[in-house]
């Protein structure tokens, strides 16, 4: 934005020379025009610098998103993978209870 600011305050003072002098020559309007166009300069050579860095650390910013998504679905695996086994062996205890039950007690001598 300070390229710009400085580029439309550099073409404000090129139009305000003009009215006051009354004329459009070359050297009323240049100043105005060198104001411009340093400014446009000044927000460029920052600009571009600062747009690079901000492209490299959206970058590095995506990258670890997708290795915390990549992590935590590893994580949902396991956790799933150990409710099965949870599960299953929970089944399996209870349908030998069900078989221990159905067999009939042996009489007990009195």
């Amino acid at each position: 934005f300070v390229g710009l600011l400085g580029t439309v305050v550099g073409i404000v003072n090129s139009f305000t020379s003009m009215a006051e002098t009354g004329a459009g020559g070359l050297g009323t309007v240049s100043a105005g025009v060198a104001e411009a166009l340093v400014a446009t300069a000044t927000g460029l050579f920052v600009a571009i610098p600062a747009l690079a860095v901000y492209n490299y650390m959206q970058g590095w910013v995506d990258a670890r998103g997708v290795d915390m998504a990549e992590t935590a679905n590893e994580l949902l695996d396991i956790v799933a993978s150990d409710l099965k086994v949870r599960h299953a062996d929970a089944r399996h205890a209870t349908a030998e209870e069900a078989v221990v039950g159905r067999v009939p007690a042996v009489p007990q001598p009195t």
